[in-house]
């Protein structure tokens, strides 16, 4: 978790922290610095909307399988098999 230990925030900082923002990282002292400069400074607001919106493109672009319900099982006897000798 990222700690950022200083009163105001400067937009470098804010794009340093950037990811970690939005992937939820941050402690919640660096939130309470970090959410304010973004409601003062549009650059920011704007970096951290667009990042967000990528994200989102990409994690629903993502090929989705899922494993078949016997997977799980065929793979316990197969430990369990190679476990015995």
């Amino acid at each position: 978790m990222k700690v950022l230990a200083i009163n105001r925030l400067a937009c470098v900082n804010v794009e340093a922290l950037a990811d970690a923002l939005i992937d939820n990282e941050l402690s919640v002292e660096t939130n309470l610095l970090v959410l304010p400069h973004l409601s003062r400074c549009h650059h920011c607001k704007v970096l951290i909307e667009e990042k967000t919106r990528i994200k989102r493109i990409l994690h629903a672009s993502v090929i989705r399988i899922v494993a078949p319900p016997s997977l799980a099982r065929d793979l316990r006897v197969l430990i369990r098999s190679s476990t015995a000798c």
